[in-house]
């Protein structure tokens, strides 16, 4: 089977960096595509699209990068499979296996039962394994160097109606304070 994210190694290891793309995934195993609408499995539409190349430089400066492999539909690394839900406003949540787009959009053909053996199957075969490389990347950055900064990176389309009711104006003030976050976290890690 194939492993369930990648990583990108820098040959020198010199800033205790890790970016985590936990939505770039578009593969699919091949029962979760059969039990898919079809234009979901074709579109895969709240992916992170590209997300993991805006980080490609990672290795050339010295930082780890680690993507996922398998679409967010398989599993989203990005939920907690137990416990309280990622949000705690009222906005559509998505499950830790999804079964609707952030639209509210059904992901599976009519009559596809999602049974905990189906979710437990994916929590071990993509879930755990994510998250063990993560981890061990974390402890190795915190033996190097002390410290590590993890960098999860994400996009989303501009407007989902589930999440804000408008979309909402870049500001000069969020820009200004963006680059001095941008700035101290040069600072630190450098």
């Amino acid at each position: 089977m194939t492993l369930a994210y990648e990583t990108f190694a820098p040959a020198d290891w010199q800033i205790p960096i890790i970016i985590s793309a936990p939505h770039v995934g578009t593969e699919l195993p091949l029962h979760v595509r059969d039990a898919l609408n079809p234009d979901i499995a074709m579109q895969l539409p709240d992916t992170d699209w590209f997300v993991d190349q805006l980080y490609d430089f990672s290795s050339a400066i010295g930082a780890h990068l680690i993507k996922a492999r398998y679409s967010r539909y398989v599993i989203d690394l990005n939920r907690p499979v137990e416990g309280p839900s990622l949000y705690t406003d009222a906005r559509r949540q998505t499950e830790f296996v999804p079964t609707t787009s952030f639209e509210g959009v059904p992901l599976y053909k009519e009559g596809y039962v999602l049974d905990d053996a189906e979710k437990q199957k994916r929590i071990d075969l993509y879930y755990r394994p994510y998250y063990e490389e993560l981890h061990q990347q974390i402890d190795l950055a915190l033996a190097k160097f002390g410290r590590v900064l993890l960098w999860d990176a994400h996009s989303i389309k501009r407007h989902v109606q589930s999440i804000q009711a408008a979309s909402p104006a870049f500001t000069a003030a969020q820009l200004q304070e963006f680059m001095q976050c941008s700035l101290r976290c040069r600072r630190t890690f450098t």
